[in-house]
């Protein structure tokens, strides 16, 4: 068999086994490059009109066979399938086209771990733009359909190129990321992405002085071509560059790249739109349009444009494209969730909600998609403030009203072209038509436009004005009726289609005529069920629609080919929101279906709750998330009827889902309004119990976010009636009790006697995931009485049962837990092994701002080892994904936690700079001590730069602080350091005195490693009262102790080198010598403690 090979990137080349074909005429060459791009079958009236749209037909049916005899002649009798009415390339044969195998090759890339191969493949095929050089100047049909082409390559391939940096740069290969940079640029030497790109590598490859370089090429093709500056971003990295200041490249990995976009993929390819999308794109790329909102009458495809488009450039933008699906959406308040979960962030523990949305954005270069916006335009604002401090996002959104913002730009979106009359010649390429045609062959794959279906299909288009959902629910009714009596159906209807009804609302003066028609297509059985399943929000499984709605598998197959619903890839079942919203209209009984839905998802997450203590768990978490809007639905109805047994139901899982997936803001707001709905109004004792266990869950939430005032509230309030429930379900509360109590109200005992009154509970129900978590907050309880192995035992069992019942939540807690008393105890080897562990663990189940805190502690654990530049990098992965998710108070966190680092290699500008940065931040860390620790290493500082009276005066500040918290650790510290600063300041009396009481009280709380720093403190005070052999003796025993922090070597060497200074060699050897052989006891003694002490 011969093999054909069709080069259609660049001038057209054919080859014909091996050899180059010249074929002569340029029309021939048109034809074949159109047979093989479009890849099916055509009418001679289409090929005729394409190549010879002003000549008569006749003449042009003419000029095509002589065409295709050309072309048989030239390549043989096997490659065209030439019929009376129809030409095509004869399937099952050796026919190869560069364009199939690029686009080949770019979708195989997104299905692949390692895609550079493929990508590099198809960016070596697009040698250049398609058929560049050739034209038919007569032929301006053909020449727009080049054109289209040839733009939509071009997009494939900027993508393609921004995928394959991404690549090279993931796997660390920065030279060979350089000239496909290079090239992408190339393609638009407008588009800043591509020059920041660029000039990051450079950077990264030590040839700073071209990126430098490659910022003015940037600033003046912009200036010169529009008249505009560079973005904020490009200017703030020629900045860091300038300044040596640019963040490190990113580790490399063998893990394939995540996607760059979250854009929903679609399984049919757009039609008609190709005009519309070049011009939404161009109107992206002017850098003054940061609004775009593509408005038109509900069905008209503003959606499905918008899913192009960014599709299409999501490669355009560094952090990629995000869709941001609103029709599950109710209220706007539930618009800032709605976007934050799109763009994937996660909730964390403080803070306004709206400020920390806006602060993970603000430093994004993306691209949001907002869909259905128009029921929710009261919410623009948020839209606008986004704009406003985020410079590099940009927002297309599909709304049938304007939004009314400033920075709003508007793109019509207008129904699909339509012919005037069945006689055009262009007939079928009228977008119109073939999205209806495309839609037939769903419902009957055989269909063929016939010559007398053609006025009939013309009239339906016409009626419809070319709307697409029309077009498909007009074309899904083949199953039963002919083109004629679809045409006449819906002409019954056209006055009602051209909105002559006054009283019909504005949005359905378009569609509802066309959903109408397709209602009483459907038989009572099927309307009943369709308007059931209106009900659901967000989409619905089989299982669900046949609960709720009674729907069977061939009522839901027969909606299906009915274009009423349609059915995803994971297996759920969804309608348009339009027809969701006329199918509600017509549910006859509201409150049934409603009653059956909450019912189902009662049923639904009472099973999810078995599966999130188990094996099952990541599992279970997934159902609950791809539900969540059913689930949500489903409460707020519990709500409205005062469904207190449904509550109760509900209650245990949403919490803990809300908790596994750090959707804490998310869990207030819904939990909140609640507990005010309920409140209205008086409650049986039966329901007091039921609301005060969600009162107790709400404060818990509320104490983990970081409001400790009102969720101190909640818990005295609900307090009286948790305490006097006797149901087994409340034992539950007894352990959130527990937990409130111990922190931040230091009720300790009380909270040990409401967790073992629970554990009691669980032991007798056989309940083990209850346990586990019992055990956990019962070593919390312990832990903070500075009880460290009873901690340990409680921890330990937490994590064993946790393991066997597979509760990968559970066990990543306790791991966590664990690794904090190995930390207090000195054991920070075993420490630093926990952290890793808990990271991975916690990873799996999805709780981001859990892996962020523990990067943090794993960095304190690493530095107390003395091993700082595994600790920054511990560090950056902290703040990194803090960035990611918007975290403010992490990324204030982790920078604390650098400058602490700084403090133990004494490098304390470094430290100073970031302490002043983390009081700049109002949510800082823990915002009760974190300002108070920050204000006793500031008080070193100033002891080190000879300010000793500035150093009392902060550590005073803080101990003030510390006394008034009852932080015994907090307490130990600031003692110790006010200490040093008396000692510092000549009043060796007070300082002695508070030395001690920081290290009576590091004792009480058992902690050796706090003992042994400030015992620094006691070897400073004895140098400076004469007595240097004794505190040569005492830091040779701190130096060589196993447990000491690097910190507290540090700290020790430094007075060390001091001391050596005064004393001979001798004296110095021998008091060292002395020391090594000296107890810790020995030295206590030595200052009149004699508290007992487990490490003594």
């Amino acid at each position: 068999m011969s093999r054909l090979n069709l080069f259609l990137f660049g001038a057209p080349t054919i080859e014909l086994d091996g050899q180059r074909v010249e074929i002569n005429r340029r029309k021939a060459v048109a034809l074949l490059a159109y047979l093989a791009v479009t890849h099916r079958e055509h009418s001679r009236e289409t090929l005729a009109s394409l190549l010879w749209m002003d000549v008569e037909q006749s003449r042009a049916y003419a000029y095509l066979r002589t065409l295709l005899w050309t072309l048989h002649k030239s390549l043989g009798d096997e490659w065209l399938e030439i019929e009376q009415d129809t030409v095509r390339l004869r399937p099952k044969t050796d026919l190869w086209v560069d364009v199939w195998r690029f686009c080949a090759l770019t979708a195989a890339s997104e299905r692949t771990m390692n895609s550079i191969s493929l990508l590099t493949e198809a960016a070596n095929l697009y040698r250049d733009d398609f058929m560049a050089g050739f034209s038919l100047p007569d032929s301006s049909t053909f020449e727009e359909w080049q054109f289209f082409e040839r733009e939509r390559l071009r997009r494939e391939l900027s993508n393609l190129l921004a995928k394959l940096v991404r690549c090279h740069i993931q796997e660390g290969n920065y030279e060979a990321a350089i000239p496909q940079a290079q090239r992408w640029l190339a393609l638009d030497t407008f588009h800043e992405p591509a020059h920041r790109e660029l000039m990051r590598l450079y950077d990264w490859t030590d040839q700073r002085s071209l990126a430098l370089r490659q910022y003015r090429q940037c600033k003046a093709i912009l200036e010169a071509e529009l008249g505009v500056e560079p973005e904020a971003e490009t200017v703030a990295l020629f900045e860091a560059i300038q300044q040596h200041s640019t963040p490190p490249p990113p580790s490399p990995t063998t893990q394939r790249p995540q996607p760059s976009f979250y854009i929903p993929q679609q399984d049919t390819p757009l039609i008609g739109r190709e005009r519309e999308c070049i011009e939404i794109t161009r109107l992206l790329e002017d850098p003054a349009c940061r609004l775009l909102t593509l408005t038109g009458p509900g069905g008209i495809g503003k959606t499905r444009v918008a899913l192009q488009v960014a599709a299409d450039i999501a490669g355009h933008y560094a952090n990629g494209a995000f869709f941001v699906g609103l029709s599950s959406v109710t209220s706007t308040e539930f618009l800032l969730p709605a976007i934050a979960d799109a763009v994937r962030f996660s909730a964390f523990r403080e803070g306004d909600p709206k400020a920390q949305l806006l602060s993970y954005l603000s430093e994004k270069h993306m691209l949001l998609v907002v869909d259905n916006f128009d029921h929710l335009v009261e919410g623009a604002g948020l839209l606008g403030a986004i704009l406003s401090t985020a410079p590099s996002v940009k927002i297309l959104v599909t709304s049938r009203e304007r939004l009314h913002l400033q920075e709003e730009w508007i793109y019509e979106i207008q129904g699909l072209p339509y012919p005037a009359s069945d006689a055009e010649s262009e007939f079928e390429h009228y977008g119109a038509v073939a999205l209806f045609c495309q839609s037939a062959r769903r419902v009957r794959p055989d269909f063929t436009l016939s010559q007398a279906d053609k006025p009939f299909v013309q009239r339906i288009c016409q009626i419809v004005e070319g709307m697409p959902l029309g077009v498909e629910l007009a074309a899904a009714w083949l199953q039963l009726l002919s083109c004629q009596e679809i045409a006449e159906e819906i002409e019954r209807s056209v006055d009602f289609l051209a909105g002559s009804l006054r009283n019909l609302p504005p949005r359905h003066r378009s569609m509802r005529a066309v959903f109408e028609s397709s209602w009483e297509q459907l038989t009572d059985e099927e309307q009943d069920v369709l308007s059931q399943l209106s009900i659901f929000r967000g989409g619905f499984e089989r299982a669900g629609a046949e609960a709720v709605a009674g729907a069977t598998l061939p009522l839901l197959l027969a909606l299906v080919n009915k274009s009423l619903l349609y059915r995803n890839a994971a297996g759920r079942y969804d309608m348009h929101e339009l027809l969701r919203q006329f199918a509600l209209e017509k549910l006859i009984s509201c409150d049934d279906v409603c009653d059956r839905h909450l019912a189902y998802y009662v049923t639904f997450l009472q099973k999810q709750e078995t599966a999130l203590k188990g094996e099952q768990q990541i599992e279970a978490l997934n159902r609950i998330e791809a539900d969540i809007d059913n689930v949500r639905t489903a409460w707020e109805w519990a709500i409205t009827k005062r469904n207190f047994q449904a509550i109760r139901a509900l209650l245990m899982s949403l919490t803990l889902f809300y908790l596994m997936r750090s959707r804490l803001q998310e869990s207030r707001k819904l939990f909140g309004q609640a507990i005010e709905r309920l409140t209205e109004a008086p409650l049986s004792k039966d329901d007091q119990g039921i609301l005060a266990q969600m009162m107790v869950m709400q404060a818990v939430t509320l104490q983990q976010l970081g409001h400790t005032q009102q969720a101190n509230e909640l818990y005295h309030e609900a307090m009286p009636v948790v305490q006097s429930l006797e149901t087994p379900d409340a034992a539950i509360s007894f352990i959130l009790l527990g937990m409130l109590e111990t922190w931040p109200n230091n009720e300790h005992e009380s909270a040990e006697y409401w967790v073992r009154r629970a554990m009691a509970i669980f032991e007798t129900a056989g309940d083990r995931w209850s346990i586990a978590l019992a055990l956990r907050t019962l070593g919390d309880v312990v832990h903070h009485q500075t009880r460290y192995s009873e901690a340990r035992q409680f921890y330990q069992e937490s994590l064993s049962l946790s393991r066997v019942i597979g509760d990968r939540w559970g066990e990543g807690a306790a791991l966590r837990a664990l690794g904090e008393v190995a930390f207090t105890l000195g054991e920070h080897a075993e420490a630093e092994h926990l952290a890793h562990e808990a990271i991975a663990v916690t990873r799996t189940v999805g709780d981001q701002n859990g892996v962020t805190w523990l990067w943090d502690r794993l960095a304190g654990y690493l530095a107390a080892q003395g091993r700082y530049e595994e600790a920054q990098e511990a560090l950056e992965q902290s703040i990194s994904l803090a960035r990611q998710l918007g975290n403010r108070s992490a990324i204030a966190q982790s920078t604390y936690s650098l400058g602490v680092i700084y403090m133990g290699q004494l490098r304390f500008d470094d430290a100073l700079a970031l302490f002043q940065q983390c009081l700049e931040h109002p949510e800082f860390v823990d915002a009760r001590q974190g300002p108070a620790w920050i204000r006793l290493h500031m008080s070193r500082i100033a002891l080190v730069n000879g300010n000793p009276q500035e150093a009392v005066q902060l550590s005073q500040e803080a101990l003030l602080f510390f006394e008034t918290t009852a932080s015994p650790w907090g307490l130990s510290g600031a003692l110790y350091f006010l200490g040093e600063a008396f000692c510092a300041a000549g009043d060796l009396v007070l300082a002695e005195q508070c030395l001690i009481e920081s290290l009576k009280t590091a004792i009480e709380i058992n902690s050796l490693t706090l003992t042994l720093r400030h015992l620094v403190g006691v070897a400073y005070l004895w140098a400076e009262m004469g007595r240097p052999e004794e505190a040569i003796e005492l830091l040779a025993m701190i130096l060589h102790h196993p447990v000491s922090w690097q910190e507290t070597k540090n700290w020790a060497n430094r007075l060390w080198a001091v001391l050596s200074q005064s004393l001979p060699s001798d004296s110095m050897l021998a008091a060292a010598e002395r020391g090594k052989q000296m107890q810790l006891r020995h030295f206590l003694q030595k200052i009149s403690i004699d508290e007992e002490a487990d490490f003594c």
